[in-house]
């Protein structure tokens, strides 16, 4: 019989072949055959359908890996399986919300169905069911620790679990994320990916295997299979999958018991560690993950394996091991090399051509070899060394080092020494070696010698490369443990750790459970009022950084260069809290030592010295911080060249000083030449470029460039989605910067949203004293409100000016803004409190900044605007003059801030009856408005109505209809038909028709007005005031034409008021 004849067993037949299969994983190798042949009998299709599961099961791996010594012959692979009654049944069946719709995978001991979620919400979703049968212990301990594992995971590049639970069969079952994407190696190839797309794409992948070791869980069979790559937005994100045979590294994944059998391999062995391979080796740790992803590495930089299928597949399980012990792979490079030579072993005779493999890579087959040549090839051997210990320590290492390499930086892999090669060589050829000493004994030690003195002599010419390698080690190390302390986190543990606490001292002390609780509520309630995540932050400078920091005074005094290259870490921890004079402090000595052991010049000392101008920026320090950076960065583009990582990155730093000395369009050059060198070096999603990406819209929202600078957060915020590198603080900052854009657009709902939202993720992420969190209320604060929540605005702004006062100092230029929107949002009848704040506030960007930043003038203008509401129209007449000019020169004539100082000078001569003097500096402000944003917008509309607004009070009729008569629906739409400059301009128009004898006109404006009324969203008081201003100009109707009849229509206006209740 056939093996195909399978596809007609009966369901009974299914049944017995499963319950065998299932039965024979739980026997020892050594007498699995015998068990199969015991329980199959004679009938040899159920013995030919147990050897096939046996085949296919994942615990085996999918290579047919079972050891069993020859047994039985070896069987075609069918689809016996996928096809048989258990599977056909299982489509378009319904357990609980989940409705299977088709098959899209399948294992030893669980197949993976497509599926359509029904409740609570429609979405297609991936089941995994163990098989009917399969249901041994052992298999359940698996299946029950690969949902385990995912269920820890909370990564963008890792699928997510939703639900679990066991069929109406009693089949357990795990519900997760449907990840719709191709194999790695397939995704790269078919979308011709560079060989710098496919380094970056890796990276991610790192990443994603980085949190997966944070949780404790090694994943152990990583391969292209299970590593899926879906296009979200255009860009590639790496999906990890199956974690079937995870393993925990501190916690247990299951409560059953977990056992690797003997002789059986775990994992897929082209894709497999030597450690792993061992006979028993249930202790491998995330080491064994870091080879698997070297493999993977091999296979994107070559096309090939380490060490091809074919040879692999037709060895037994000792030969195996013993071939990934012993065996070592050449270089990517030389395979590479070896190909395009035409030097191929047989076992690659059927493997893509090197046309094929560098045309894939967007590549000519000498240029990949040349770029996998140095860097890629050591980074690739670091991962496969058959030692765990001289591999990196974890997937973070590598994506480093792989940043580094495409940053054009010094890699920590390194070219092996030849002592080290010797040693490996001895270890791989023992018998050979001793032989070979005892004939040529002398030949062997002169090697040595010579060998030696050659070491020596190199490592004299690298000894500044070699130990900046060391340097970077251990300062990664720290960076590391210190990047993954969290506040936020912290600020959660101490809430539930004072719960547990509370709860059990209240128990020790003889409280009964209704009083216990009764003081739990109470505390409950005061919780939301403590800043927990700002009391983590306080312990973690207090008991961590701090005491890191007097360790390196103490223990680091012999070693400054080591201690320099930890300072700096130490110092960006503390900026990452927010506490920048300490980063200051912390940056300051790391420079000094710098200078003081390999002077100004250096790249490490240069480096140093930009972190530092970054620094004094932070506390306030901007000039100073210009006057160290310029000749560092002169110094850098000299030695290192203007596209070295340095480089880039002073002259970010020097776009951001430039934008805080108000000197925009230098920002604007300087972030736009940062922005282009790191979209060519690093690629446009990575973390610099977008830093750079937002430091330009800054430059651009603050020059008025509003489109431009909204594209570009949006950009920002859309890169930063799915990217795990990207920090809360720069996740948060972008949205803060996209929703100030948007207010700046006149797009107020949307911003208040955004930036809203945005805060209070902020407030619970990174503490309500954050600097980055205030500078979002300070955002925030800058948007228009009602009078209601300008009180709470300003309560929330002085709470955070006194705070940063505290942190910062009062002339820091975080809390010098927030004083400025503190003063914006000072209750209104307060006046000369504001005067007074922003009087301070002016004086303050002064001292830090000089007389000529454009904040002094904003300031200027704010205390103007005072002045003349007090009637001390000279005084205000000169601020505002004094301002208007030097905007015109620092700024742009038609920069926001200069057309609105233009429209208060207006206003102010307006105000004394000026009108000649008022309607230029109107006419200018209304030009500049509509040439910069539209003729739509409601602050052009305001303009033009102002401009009306003096030509009807100087008799110029004619001339006034027509900037009336466009003013008050542009209004009407953007202010609503309450509003009271709508009802102005309503109301001057109406006046002006009527001067002009234009009946009309004036009765479809008006009637026009009442429609909007009628459907706007409004209080009944509101409604009623507004139907009483509309009638007044049925009265003024009236009176110009009493035989009209508006004396009625005002009537009945008004008797409509009283019964409009509030809009529902």
């Amino acid at each position: 019989m056939t093996h195909e004849a399978s596809n007609f067993l009966t369901p009974e037949q299914r049944a017995h072949v499963d319950r065998i299969a299932g039965e024979a994983l739980d026997e020892p190798l050594a007498h699995r055959a015998d068990f199969v042949r015991r329980h199959c009998g004679d009938d040899q299709v159920i013995l030919c359908e147990v050897l096939a599961l046996l085949e296919h099961s994942d615990e085996a791996s999918e290579n047919n890996f079972l050891e069993c010594s020859g047994a039985f012959p070896p069987l075609p692979r069918t689809g016996a399986v996928l096809n048989s009654p258990d599977h056909e049944e299982c489509i378009g069946s319904q357990s609980g919300s989940y409705v299977i719709t088709k098959m899209i995978g399948e294992g030893g001991c669980g197949n993976v169905y497509q599926a359509e979620q029904i409740t609570p919400i429609r979405r297609l979703v991936a089941v995994k069911i163990v098989k009917p049968g399969m249901d041994s212990a052992r298999v359940l301990a698996r299946f029950n620790a690969e949902r385990q594992a995912l269920a820890l995971m909370d990564h963008p590049s890792v699928a997510k679990v939703f639900d679990a639970g066991t069929t109406d069969r009693g089949l357990p079952f795990f519900v997760m994320e449907l990840v719709d994407g191709v194999p790695i190696t397939t995704y790269c190839d078919e979308h011709r990916l560079s060989l710098r797309d496919r380094l970056t794409l890796f990276c991610r992948m790192c990443d994603a295997v980085q949190h997966a070791h944070q949780k404790g869980v090694i994943h152990r069979d990583l391969k292209p299979g299970n590593i899926l790559v879906e296009a979200r937005d255009g860009i590639p994100v790496p999906r990890i999958i199956d974690f079937g045979i995870a393993k925990a590294l501190d916690t247990r994944l299951t409560d059953q018991t977990l056992q690797t059998e003997a002789g059986l391999l775990l994992g897929t062995p082209e894709y497999m560690s030597p450690e792993q391979a061992t006979l028993g080796a249930i202790d491998v740790d995330t080491r064994s993950d870091v080879y698997s992803l070297g493999v993977l590495l091999y296979e994107l930089l070559t096309g090939s394996l380490p060490v091809s299928r074919s040879t692999i597949r037709g060895l037994p399980i000792e030969g195996v091991r013993q071939l990934l012990h012993e065996r070592e792979p050449s270089k990517p490079s030389a395979r590479l090399a070896s190909m395009a030579e035409g030097r191929r072993s047989r076992s690659e005779a059927d493997s893509e051509t090197i046309q094929d493999i560098s045309s894939a890579r967007q590549s000519k087959p000498a240029a990949l070899v040349r770029a996998a040549r140095g860097d890629l090839d050591w980074i690739t051997m670091r991962c496969l060394e058959k030692e765990p210990d001289c591999r990196y320590t974890s997937p973070g290492e590598i994506a480093g080092d792989i940043h580094r390499h495409l940053a054009g930086e010094p890699v920590l892999a390194a070219s092996p020494s030849v002592p080290y090669r010797l040693k490996k060589v001895i270890r791989r050829h023992r018998v050979g070696v001793f032989w070979g000493l005892l004939t040529a004994g002398t030949l062997i030690g002169a090697t040595i010698v010579s060998t030696t003195l050659a070491v020596k002599e190199r490592r004299q010419r690298h000894l500044v490369e070699q130990r900046e390698g060391d340097l970077q080690r251990v300062s990664r190390f720290q960076s590391s443990v210190l990047f993954n302390i969290d506040p936020a986190r912290m600020g959660r543990t101490i809430i539930d750790d004072m719960r547990t606490r509370v709860r059990a001292s209240l128990q020790l002390a003889g409280h009964d459970e209704s009083s216990i609780q009764d003081m739990l509520e109470g505390m409950e309630r005061a919780f939301p009022y403590m800043d927990a995540t700002a009391v983590a932050a306080a312990m973690l400078e207090r008991d961590v950084l701090l005491a890191a920091e007097r360790a390196l005074d103490q223990q680091f005094q012999g070693d400054p260069l080591l201690g320099a290259a930890l300072r700096l870490d130490l110092a960006q921890s503390y900026r990452a809290i927010g506490h920048y004079q300490q980063s200051l402090d912390t940056t300051q000595k790391a420079v000094q030592a710098y200078v003081n052991t390999l002077g100004e010049h250096d790249p490490l000392t240069l480096a140093a010295s930009s972190a530092l101008a970054r620094c004094l920026s932070d506390v306030g320090r901007s000039e100073d911080a210009v006057h160290l950076l310029e000749p560092v960065l002169k110094m850098q583009e000299r030695v290192l060249g203007p596209r070295h990582h340095d480089t880039l990155t002073s002259l970010h730093i020097a776009g951001g000083l430039s934008h805080d000395l108000g000197e925009y369009v230098d920002a604007e050059e300087l972030f736009r030449k940062a922005v282009a060198g790191r979209t060519a070096t690093l690629g446009a999603g990575h973390l610099d470029t977008l830093a750079s990406m937002t430091g330009l819209a800054l430059s651009l929202q603050d020059q008025d460039e509003f489109e431009e600078a909204e594209q570009l957060c949006r950009q920002v915020v859309r890169l930063m989605e799915g990217n795990p590198a990207v920090s809360v603080r720069d996740r948060h900052m972008a949205s803060v910067r996209l929703g100030a854009v948007m207010g700046d657009r006149g797009m107020f709902s949307d911003a208040k949203d955004i930036l809203i939202s945005a805060v209070e993720r902020m407030r619970k992420d990174l503490g309500m004293d954050h600097p980055v969190t205030l500078t979002g209320l300070a955002e925030l604060a800058s948007l228009p409100y009602t009078a209601d929540q300008t009180e709470e605005i300003e309560a929330m702004l002085a709470s955070a000016h006194e705070s940063l006062q505290d942190a910062l100092g009062s002339h820091h230029p975080r809390t010098l803004e927030v004083l400025f929107q503190l003063a914006r949002n000072t209750t209104y009848g307060e006046r000369a409190l504001s005067e007074l704040r922003f009087r301070q506030a002016m004086e303050g960007y002064r001292a830090v900044y000089g007389p000529d930043h454009p904040r002094v003038y904003e300031c200027m203008v704010q205390v103007a605007n005072y002045v003349g509401a007090q009637g001390r129209f000279e005084e205000a007449e000169g601020l505002l003059k004094e301002a208007l000019s030097a905007q015109r020169r620092i700024l742009r004539p038609d920069h926001t801030n200069t057309l609105a100082t233009a429209n208060n000078l207006g206003f102010l001569y307006a105000k004394d009856g000026q009108f000649e003097q008022a309607l230029p500096y109107f006419r200018e402000a209304l030009e500049g408005y509509e040439r910069v944003h539209g003729p739509s917008h409601r602050y052009t509309a305001t303009l033009r109505y102002n401009c009306g607004e003096l030509l009807y009070q100087l008799g110029r009729y004619e001339e006034a209809q027509q900037p009336l008569q466009q003013a008050w629906p542009a209004l009407l739409e953007t202010l609503g038909p309450s509003d009271r400059v709508s009802i102005m301009a309503l109301q001057t128009y109406i006046h002006t028709l009527i001067l002009l004898d234009r009946q009309t006109e004036a009765v479809e404006a008006l009637s026009k007005a009442i429609d909007a009324l009628e459907s706007a969203t409004l209080s009944s008081d509101t409604r009623a005031d507004t139907c009483d201003r509309m009638a007044e100009l049925y009265d003024d109707l009236h009176e110009q034409f009493p035989d009209s009849g508006f004396g009625l229509q005002a009537e009945n206006l008004r008797r409509r008021a009283t019964v409009l209740g509030p809009s529902q």
